[in-house]
């Protein structure tokens, strides 16, 4: 049975350029550029993951 696995993502623009996060030399892909994500655990509601994840960025 396949399991649904759900995921916020941020894009944050500011003056027309996009803040990208980029990978670690150790990580899967790295040195990649990537969005802020986060997966959404059963409980847990889209906004505050987010919200979290771009604190966690910034």
């Amino acid at each position: 049975m396949k399991k649904n696995i759900y995921i916020v993502e941020a894009v944050i623009f500011k003056d027309e350029k996009i803040l990208w996060e980029q990978r670690g030399p150790t990580k899967a892909s790295a040195y990649k550029r990537d969005v802020s994500d986060g997966k959404i655990e059963e409980r847990e509601f889209p906004q505050e993951i987010l919200r979290c994840k771009i604190k966690e960025e910034m």
